[in-house]
């Protein structure tokens, strides 16, 4: 078996993460779009405050990469 080059990171803020990377994978093209998913909805509740662990709504977004293409 080949080995692999797949990563799995967590990160604390979805700045960490390219937007069209990420809504490469959640919001797909053909899938019914999901706004609550985009990564600029996602980095307005960061920015207002919104998602804070001060407000319970901790940030902590899964990055699965192979090599240095995001796929999940």
């Amino acid at each position: 078996m080949a080995a692999s080059n797949r990563t799995a990171r967590v990160l604390k803020s979805i700045a960490g993460i390219d937007a069209d990377a990420w809504n490469s994978c959640a919001n797909p093209p053909g899938a019914v779009f999901n706004p609550f998913l985009s990564h600029e909805f996602l980095h307005a509740l960061e920015a207002s405050g919104s998602a804070t662990g001060r407000t319970g709504w901790q940030p902590f977004h899964l990055v699965l990469s192979e090599g240095e293409r995001v796929v999940g």
